[in-house]
């Protein structure tokens, strides 16, 4: 679930977005609620729905911020993605060459191969695309795909891993 580190004022809270049937799933700073987010007219007026209560809600942009209208408040929005930091043990470092992992968080865009195929080192194996970047992932080492865990149009946590390499030779 992609977190954000959403600031107004001298206060920053840190909210997570995932999708949850047609509607989202929307936790802030902890705390989960189920929504409808509806676009009303044009690219910024949209109707936000919680429970039985119908929202309206203006959102435009100002630079790096985002000017939230809410009802009959208004926000000054400075939201940035949280991007965790990779850490590796000696351990994970050894595991590495058979777990294929996303780099970032990201949109899985195509996943190039499936369980029983033969790859040799530097082959396309799947893309991920980040802020409307796409990176190609290769494979590390030759060998033969024993697991697939992404699908095209998953979104993954830098990090994921996306398949499993058994290592040939």
């Amino acid at each position: 679930m992609p977190e954000y580190s959403v600031a107004y004022g001298s206060r920053t809270v840190i909210v997570s977005v995932a999708r949850e049937g047609a509607g989202l799933r929307v936790a802030v700073d902890g705390q989960t609620y189920p929504i409808a987010f509806e676009r009303r007219l044009g690219t910024t007026h949209y109707v936000l729905t919680r429970d039985t209560s119908a929202t309206p809600v203006v959102i435009r942009t100002d630079g790096d911020e985002c000017l939230v209208g809410i009802a009959d408040e208004q926000y000054r929005l400075r939201v940035t993605r949280r991007v965790p930091i990779a850490r590796k043990s000696v351990a994970a470092a050894a595991v590495s060459s058979r777990e294929v992992r996303a780099p970032m968080p990201g949109l899985v865009v195509s996943v190039q191969v499936v369980v029983g195929e033969r790859v040799e080192a530097g082959r396309p194996l799947a893309i991920v695309e980040a802020m409307k970047m796409q990176s190609e992932i290769r494979a590390p080492v030759a060998g033969r795909v024993s697991a697939v865990r992404a699908r095209a149009g998953q979104e993954v946590m830098g990090g994921a891993v996306l398949l499993t390499i058994e290592p040939s030779g």
